[in-house]
């Protein structure tokens, strides 16, 4: 079987290459249409906005409705400004549920401006303009546009991508750094990262599936329980797609922090970073990469990257694998919150889920 070869990582390319386009041209089409719907939504609902804004800052007057982003979460996302250089982004919830979420978010970048004093990486985060959060009929939430190329466009193209990985995680690493509690795990640490998972394998899966995420549950508990690490602020969604970069390859910003949170080991920044790098340049399923990195074939650049917040842990592979596998269930996890269709998928469940849990050792 023909195999692929790329950042220390082996994956066969056969199964990739005859099922995964099919999920995706479907989440393709589904995706469309939502933008269609969104961006009729947002022709009406943004110039109000832009004029409240610009009663408190004049410069906003004129602002126009840029581009509306695609999101699988229920907040529209659009930006604002002139037509060849965006000044702000709007989000703005489809949900009350949707408004809480973005309101914690909005107090975690806060929190993490304030926790990082440093004023130039702070410059890389969004910087709020205006939000209106009493009330979900009318709120939204305005930042700064960040300028930059996304770096995961330009990985292949003009930089090279090892060299941007690298960059994007020691820029990460400073947020990581600068929350970090050590911490004992418990098995209370243990529960609380898989109970939503639980839940939702309750709903979409089976019984022998929710079996075997216990029996996962139970060995991460034996992996992590009694070990000191570090619990950091993390990014949430800390793929390429959300790393900005100027013309030297330097970061120069860090968007869409809808994903972050506490009290999570910092090596989940680092796996979202290198797993999704790895499925772009591949075009495998996450689920194919994750059964391979059960086998010990995963991107050294996940191993690189992971020893910046915990140099102690270098070359222990029981912890490697733990955090590989907490990725995997908080990776699911926000699958199936933000787009619960996908449980009734059954190709990408079996790909994805089925195949995971079926692969733990």
């Amino acid at each position: 079987m023909a195999e692929g070869k790329s950042l220390g990582y082996t994956v066969a390319k056969l199964p990739m290459l005859l099922a995964a386009p099919a999920a995706r041209a479907a989440g393709g089409l589904a995706q469309r249409g939502r933008n269609r719907r969104r961006l009729k939504r947002a022709r009406v609902l943004v110039p109000p906005i832009v004029s409240r804004i610009a009663r408190q800052d004049p410069a906003a007057t004129g602002w126009q409705l840029v581009k509306v982003m695609p999101t699988v979460t229920p907040v529209i996302v659009v930006s604002v400004g002139d037509r060849s250089r965006p000044a702000a982004f709007l989000k703005i919830p489809e949900s009350s549920e949707a408004l809480a979420q973005l309101a914690q978010t909005d107090l975690l970048i806060a929190l993490v401006r304030q926790s990082v004093g440093d004023p130039a990486w702070q410059r890389l985060m969004p910087e709020p303009i205006m939000k209106s959060d009493e009330q979900f009929d009318g709120a939204f939430f305005a930042h700064k546009a960040i300028h930059g190329m996304e770096a995961r466009a330009v990985a292949s193209r003009r930089y090279n991508a090892d060299a941007l990985l690298r960059n994007a995680a020691l820029t990460i690493n400073v947020l990581h750094q600068h929350t970090r509690e050590e911490v004992v795990i418990v098995e209370e640490h243990v529960d609380a990262w898989f109970a939503p998972l639980v839940d939702l394998i309750a709903v979409h899966g089976s019984a022998l599936e929710a079996e075997q995420l216990s029996a996962l549950q139970a060995r991460i508990r034996t992996k992590m329980v009694g070990r000191e690490i570090g619990l950091s602020t993390i990014h949430g969604d800390y793929h390429l797609g959300n790393v900005l970069v100027d013309f030297d390859g330097s970061v120069t910003g860090l968007i869409d922090w809808d994903h972050s949170t506490t009290g999570w080991p910092s090596g989940i920044d680092m796996a979202t970073l290198t797993f999704w790098h790895q499925r772009d340049t591949t075009g495998a399923e996450l689920g194919d990469l994750i059964s391979a990195a059960m086998r010990d074939d995963r991107p050294r650049l996940f191993d690189e990257s992971l020893a910046l917040s915990e140099p102690q842990a270098i070359g222990d592979e029981q912890f490697y694998r733990a955090v590989i596998e907490l990725w995997w269930v908080r990776m699911i996890s926000k699958q199936l919150i933000g787009a619960p269709e996908f449980g009734d998928k059954r190709l990408w469940w079996r790909r994805n889920v089925a195949q995971v849990l079926g692969a733990q050792r």
